[in-house]
């Protein structure tokens, strides 16, 4: 590895490593160390997968998917994790595919290893990882390319993730290591995680943006000293233009081309990026001289909007306060900027006049980005502003080449277009830069640092300048190892458990507060899981801190830190603050105010969101059924208001999940709605079609008004009636979600049930093809298909396809703990065997009981080697 040899002066050897699966290894010479495996992502911004091993325990961070068109390998060397002895523990540091994009495929093969990311992130990934299985099924019906996994593998995952908070370490590996998630900037819940073992400390980055956006605050120095330090490099050469100057030129060029009548699309990437976009152009259209045009919101782009919106302490100040506050804080109550939400809004919206569409897939590569752009790159009155990398296989570099002259069209939306619209590219990165990087490094003092997550100009260029500040830099290879010796470092100096055993209370936290202030002053903010450690002291800490969280939130001698309201700063009582009251007014301080509301309103009351308007020091409730809350809840919220010396005011709109999931429930069995109810706001009406009339219609239309405010009419659409003599063609074919509901229910409370039903077509015409774990499981049910067929009146064929995860995820299901296997199991497609591996001998009994339930459950049964 020249550059990491002329670079570094630390002791590296490279040898030639005996497992095939392997290429070079990088070593320090040391008998107990960590080692990390990089099974993606080291030299390529791709595929970000790495293996820390410390002791018998091994945690993967990332593990993502190569995101370029031309890429023949998507996934990164997972088939190493299994050679290397399984997984304990799988952390996430964001929901960006290119982290987490194979995290369905790794679940599948180690569904025993725990899952941990941050809260936004477990959101953001149930959004990412759902719309990657839609694409990835349409690619499959258009160019037959087999898809990376099938949807119950994402369910699988989601259903396991954990969410932990930042800087609140928790342990992982059965005790045997503890890991840490710092903020990282970059987006939305993104974090750096801090790996503590007894063979010594890793600080992994993830993706970081050391410079606050408008979205999230930019990345502070982790409290942690690494051993290593795997840093991303992605602009490790190269340093970013002016933020607010880009900002500007992006605001002037849309404000210019309005002006001249002209459409503007902005391709962006849903996470990040379209938020940015939305928010410079929110802010730009507030000033007296802006156009007047409607800035629309399509993609993915509304659903990640949403989920930002769901989780205000992890966003920027404004942002957050703004969340707070209203229910979409990316969109303005007068219409101005608001989101596409149907689409055939599309066409309406293209043909109407001048105004900004910020779309996602920010590559052009997909979503409804590409349908706008092979409209409006044909036209001369268009400007389409590209505001973040392109691959070089993506239609957004085959638009910017076309700018060039390099190129006189595109491919687009599967059709090929000649370029007519101006097109401008603009840095609104939220990667850190060389500058940022070395900053980051100097801070935090590692014992050495591995650059990952960039191309060789981004590497070399930023080891050059961390070699020079005399730092150990190495630049891994995919599918090399290195490893590292603990550094003897001095212990952190950390002040006495001042609470000598007795439980944190308001009273203790006020001597905490007064310690503090005497050390530290008001300049430095603190975790709840630091500020428990000072008092109960390391080995007293308790597992459970929700008490601190709640203590802090009510007591008021503690605030939270503006830019990350996860720490709290101590309150000086020589400024008047340090009782909750805010000022001579008797208001309580604001995070004292929302604590009362979950004093006085807990869930059961159907309250799901709360937030604080300071401007108009107003309190309000976002409850499920506003209109029966007011009433229900009447003495609660006057009594809130006087405890509070704050207004109070309910959120009128109703929760339209929560009203159709309350519909859902109030059925009987046996009674399904036919199709999604109809809400009338207006009137405070439901109307729902049902298969057939419940004998108690009239008690659950009753029961369904007292607890939401709205009236319900069911009404049949069950066999027999016009809806249902609708529901079967000319050829008499049942309709197709009819028919899949049809085979639903045949198979409900089977052991065997498809988890997949889809159209498909053969020689003979249309067909409905359902899949099960493997064929073999239709076989005791060919009957009940035959008959399923005449009722839909469709051919049905079982798929001869096999679900290999779900055939390993439940043999590992099944597998007892006290099994002892060399390796995780492997499986004979062909023979229909999980193959076993056993380190010590498996009673025969035992193995043939599993056996045979696999056999039940699968169609598999086991087979030892």
């Amino acid at each position: 590895i020249p550059a990491a040899r002329g670079l570094c002066e630390s002791p590296l050897r490279v040898t030639k490593p005996q497992n095939k699966c392997s290429a070079l290894v990088l070593g320090l010479v040391y008998s107990h160390a960590v080692k990390l495996h990089f099974l993606g992502g080291a030299d390529e911004v791709g595929a970000s997968c790495l293996l820390v091993e410390a002791g018998d325990c091994r945690i993967l961070v990332d593990a993502g998917v190569r995101m370029g068109g031309g890429c023949k390998d998507r996934l990164p060397d997972l088939a190493r994790a299994t050679d290397l002895g399984g997984l304990d523990a799988v952390l996430v540091t964001h929901a960006h595919l290119d982290h987490s994009g194979a995290l369905p495929l790794v679940h599948g093969a180690f569904p025993r290893a725990e899952v941990l990311t941050s809260e936004p992130t477990v959101s953001l990934l149930r959004v990412l990882l759902l719309d990657a299985v839609k694409i990835m099924e349409q690619k499959a019906e258009r160019e037959d390319e087999i898809p990376l996994y099938p949807l119950p593998a994402v369910e699988s995952l989601l259903a396991c993730v954990r969410p932990v908070r930042f800087l609140e370490p928790v342990r992982i590996c059965s005790g045997r290591a503890a890991a840490t998630f710092f903020p990282a900037g970059h987006v939305l819940g993104a974090a750096a995680v801090g790996l503590d073992t007894p063979e010594g400390r890793v600080l992994v980055t993830g993706d970081v943006s050391v410079t606050p956006q408008l979205t999230v605050p930019g990345m502070p120095v982790p409290r942690f000293a690494p051993d290593l330090l795997v840093c991303e490099s992605t602009y490790g050469a190269r340093l970013h233009a002016s933020r607010r100057a880009e900002e500007q030129r992006l605001v002037d060029a849309v404000f210019s081309a309005l002006r001249e009548g002209r459409q503007v699309l902005i391709p962006a990437f849903a996470l990040g990026r379209a938020q940015e976009v939305l928010l410079i152009l929110r802010r730009a259209l507030a000033q007296a001289d802006s156009p007047p045009a409607v800035v629309w919101a399509d993609g993915m782009v509304r659903a990640v909007c949403d989920i930002y919106g769901r989780h205000p302490a992890y966003l920027a100040p404004a942002l957050r306060r703004r969340a707070e506050a209203e229910r979409e804080p990316f969109y303005t109550a007068d219409g101005r900027i608001r989101p596409v939400r149907e689409p055939a809004e599309r066409e309406a919206v293209l043909a109407g006049p001048p105004c900004v569409i910020v779309a996602s897939s920010g590559m052009l590569s997909g979503g409804p980005s590409s349908l706008y752009a092979a409209r409006l790159a044909a036209r001369q009155d268009a400007l389409i502003a590209i505001t973040g990398y392109q691959d070089e296989e993506a239609p957004g570099r085959r638009l910017q080449e076309a700018a060039l002259g390099k190129s006189a069209e595109i491919f687009v939306n599967g059709q090929a277009v000649k370029v007519a619209c101006r097109v401008e590219t603009y840095g609104l990165s939220a990667h850190a830069d060389s500058r940022e990087l070395a900053g980051l490094v100097s801070a935090l003092e590692p014992g050495s640092v591995a650059l990952v997550h960039g191309d060789a100009e981004a590497r070399a260029g930023l080891a050059r300048i961390l070699s020079d500040a005399g730092c150990d830099v190495s630049l891994p290879l995919a599918g090399e190892s290195l490893e590292v010796q603990a550094v003897k470092r001095k212990a952190e100096r950390r002040l006495p458990a001042l609470g000598r055993g007795r439980p944190l209370d308001r009273e203790g936290l006020l001597a905490l507060r007064d310690e503090l202030l005497e050390q530290h002053g008001t300049r430095r903010s603190f975790s709840p899981r630091e500020l428990a450690e000072l008092w109960y002291g390391s080995r007293g800490l308790p597992e459970d801190l929700a008490p601190v969280h709640k203590l802090l939130a009510a007591a008021g001698c503690f605030e939270p830190d503006a830019r990350r309201p996860f720490c709290f700063r101590p309150v000086d009582p020589a400024t008047g603050k340090a009782d909750p009251v805010q000022d001579g007014s008797g208001r309580l301080e604001q995070n004292a105010a929302l604590a009362e509301i979950d004093r006085r309103l807990g869930p059961e009351s159907g309250l799901y969101r709360r937030g604080a308007e300071r401007e108009s020091w107003t309190l309000r409730l976002y409850f499920h059924f506003p209109g029966v809350a007011r009433e229900r809840h009447a003495d609660a919220i006057e009594a809130l208001a006087r405890a509070t010396g704050w207004s109070v005011a309910l959120h009128p709109e109703t929760h339209l999940g929560a009203l159709e999931q309350r519909l859902r429930q109030g059925l009987p069995g046996g009674c399904e709605l036919a199709r999604a109810p109809s809400v009338f706001n207006d009137t405070r009406r439901v109307k729902a079609v049902v298969d057939r009339i419940p004998d108690d219609a009239q008690g659950i239309c009753a029961a369904f008004e007292a607890e939401t405010g709205f009236a319900l009419s069911l009404e049949p659409g069950g066999a027999g009636t016009p809806a249902a003599r609708k529901a079967f063609d000319e050829r008499g074919r049942m309709e197709i979600n009819l028919a899949f509901r049809a085979i639903e229910e045949a198979f409900s409370g089977l052991d065997a049930r498809p988890g997949k039903k889809s159209k498909k077509s053969d020689a003979e015409g249309p067909l409905l093809e359902i899949a099960f774990t493997s064929p073999e499981l239709a076989g005791p049910h060919r009957e009940m298909i035959g008959r399923l067929e005449q009722e839909t009146g469709w051919r049905i064929r079982v798929a001869e396809r096999v679900d290999q995860q779900a055939v390993l995820r439940i043999a590992a299901e099944l597998i007892p703990g006290s099994w002892q296997l060399a390796r995780s199991p492997g499986l004979d497609v062909a023979g229909r065997k999980v193959l076993l591996k056993p380190s010590a001998p498996i009673p025969a009994a035992e193995l043939d009981e599993v056996s045979q339930e696999l056999v039940r459950r699968t169609g598999f049964g086991l087979q030892t080697r």
